[in-house]
Order: C-alpha cells, then sequence, then structure tokens
C-alpha cells in the first residue's frame, strides 16, 4: 500500500512540475511577443517623427502624442536601460524638431553621419532585454 501512494505521489509531483515549467515558458514567450511589439511600436513611430522632423517645424505638439503614449507603456514594462534608451529618442527628436528644415543632401550626410543612432541605441537596449526573456 506504502509502495502505491508513494508512486502516486510521485506522479502528482512530475505532472505538477512539468505544467509549472511550462506555464514559466509559456509566460516567457508571451512577454516577449508583448514587448517585441511595443518596442516595435517605438521604433516606427520615433522613425516616421525623425523623418518629419527633418523638413517640418513642430507646428501641432499633438504629432508627438502617440511616441508619447508608447513611451508611458514603456515605462510601465522596461528596464530602466530600455526607458533611458526610449526618452534619450524623445528629446533627441524634439532636438530635431527645434533645428532648422533639412535638404535632401542634409538629410542624407545626417544618416552617414550618425547622428541619428539614438535609434540603434534603443534597438540595441530592447534586444538585451528581449534576451532575458527568451532565457526563461
Amino acid at each position: 500500500m506504502l509502495g502505491a501512494v508513494s508512486g502516486a505521489s510521485a506522479a502528482i509531483a512530475t505532472t505538477w512540475i512539468s505544467q509549472k515549467s511550462q506555464t514559466i515558458r509559456e509566460r516567457a514567450k508571451w512577454e516577449t511577443r508583448k514587448r517585441e511589439t511595443l518596442y516595435g511600436d517605438f521604433i516606427t513611430e520615433a522613425s516616421h517623427l525623425v523623418a518629419d522632423a527633418f523638413d517640418h517645424s513642430l507646428d501641432q505638439p499633438e504629432t508627438l502624442v502617440k511616441l508619447y503614449a508608447i513611451l508611458g507603456r514603456i515605462r510601465l514594462v522596461s528596464s530602466e536601460a530600455v526607458l533611458t534608451a526610449a526618452e534619450e529618442c524623445c528629446n533627441r527628436i524634439l532636438d530635431v524638431y527645434a533645428q532648422p528644415n533639412r535638404t535632401r543632401n542634409d538629410l542624407i550626410t545626417t544618416i552617414r553621419s550618425g547622428e541619428l543612432e539614438f535609434l540603434r541605441n534603443f534597438s540595441d537596449a530592447c534586444r538585451l532585454e528581449l534576451r532575458k526573456y527568451a532565457a526563461q
């Protein structure tokens, strides 16, 4: 009788541990997908605004609403490194809007100069954070 109880307990424990591990993996996958979407949305919006800032001034502040809404969502879930990089992107976009409009040649020079590295810094911070979730 004791052997049967012991065997049943072992089977229950094994099933419980296996189920818990699977739940943790699924939660990590869901968290990774959620963050990939969030960070992708930020990169898309920031890129759009940088391009707009090269030949427009910031006449309508509501232009920035979507970017700052995404930044707020990043504040809720992201690491300090990702948040800092996102805030730097927002600040740099404001700086570009504050500068005089640029010509096409200026745009090409700017892109080649590495002045837009702040977007890359954000992507790098995101990639490091996402690796943390992939490793779980």
